[in-house]
């Protein structure tokens, strides 16, 4: 995490596990070891106290259970973690207090609540098949203060080109496509751990094979990018919701299920009448305000850009209602996003 004061940024760290299988007995050696402080769910119940935690530092904190917080405690979370993947100077509070959030955070639980900083955190899932020997009690500290008189030394420009160096290196074996943004990003927050992991190894005078790091490195970055495809994108959150409200009859706009006439199923709708329902919906307030994407036009660019309009701008009979300018959502390609719509079932004429 100190390779933030290189780079400009530093993704967190999400660290999922199942109960029993070890995680706090982890934090508890790595907060012993470097002297990082982990603040329990206990100890971050205001807004303040999340802020001050993740502020003028760079050595990394750690926080236990998030999802186990009240929802706008998670969301007030989530914006500073937001803030904190770079460097971000803001005033708080009637006094107007200076905060210099930039603090790389270890997110540690069961179930970390990060679908919206897919592109800004790295992560790892603990298993019992995965876990070894218990880590011995008199283990030595780590030399931090070394650790940081051995990057003082470092040009910048030699930090920066080593993380281009495992950049390419990485991309050799991401299994992401060459235009995925999404992909990109996260790309370069597992090639800033591979550079760290070259200097660790130079500092500490191992060998880069040791424990089979960079092979596992790979594997977790390619199951992250596989994992969040359908969590990087707005649009599958909103057709998400959207198909959610229909399954519950709660989707009081025209819509109507088709064919193409090569015979693909698509869904017919209004990418205005989607986001109307969102905004309008009292349900929906919490979803809508968080919402990246609050206009049709942006919504409608965005499934474009995925591939999984079947048809554009199609003119339709819906209740007795002809209705213009809808698109035809594949059925098919929603699927490939985790995305499934239930069909309603036709009632047989008496």
């Amino acid at each position: 995490a100190h390779l933030k004061a290189f780079l400009g940024f530093w993704p967190h760290f999400v660290m999922q596990a199942d109960k029993g299988t070890g995680k706090d007995t982890v934090l508890k050696r790595l907060e012993r070891a470097i002297g990082m402080t982990v603040f329990s769910r206990q100890s971050m119940q205001t807004e303040f106290r999340i802020l001050t935690s993740c502020s003028y530092t760079s050595h990394p904190v750690g926080w236990g259970e998030l999802s186990a917080n009240k929802q706008d405690l998670i969301n007030k979370a989530l914006a500073n973690l937001q803030e904190a993947y770079q460097y971000s100077h803001t005033r708080r509070g009637a006094e107007l207090k200076d905060f210099l959030i930039c603090a790389p955070v270890l997110l540690a639980g069961e179930d970390v609540p990060v679908a919206t900083l897919q592109g800004k955190v790295v992560r790892n899932h603990l298993s019992t098949a995965m876990r070894g020997q218990l880590m011995p009690e008199d283990l030595p500290v780590f030399p931090v203060r070394q650790w940081l008189e051995f990057l003082a030394q470092l040009p910048k420009a030699r930090v920066q080109d080593l993380h281009a160096t495992c950049m390419e290196e990485m991309r050799a074996s991401c299994s992401a496509a060459a235009d995925d943004a999404g992909a990109e990003r996260i790309l370069t927050n597992y090639s800033a751990v591979r550079a760290a992991w070259v200097l660790m190894c130079d500092f500490c005078e191992v060998d880069l094979a040791q424990g089979g790091f960079i092979g596992d490195l790979v594997a977790q970055m390619n199951n992250h990018i596989a994992d969040s495809k359908a969590d990087r994108e707005p649009w599958v959150w909103i057709v998400d919701k959207l198909l959610s409200e229909i399954s519950r009859g709660n989707f009081r706009h025209p819509f109507l299920f088709d064919e193409t006439d090569e015979g693909e199923a698509f869904l017919a709708v209004r990418t205005s009448h989607v986001m109307d329902h969102i905004s309008s919906e009292h349900s929906l307030r919490e979803f809508w305000d968080h919402l990246p994407v609050k206009s049709d036009r942006v919504f409608k660019r965005q499934l474009m850009t995925a591939n999984v309009v079947a048809e554009d701008d199609i003119e339709r009979t819906c209740n007795g209602r002809r209705v213009a300018h809808m698109v035809g959502l594949s059925l098919a390609a929603l699927e490939q996003y985790g995305l499934s719509a239930a069909r309603p079932v036709e009632k047989a004429p008496h």
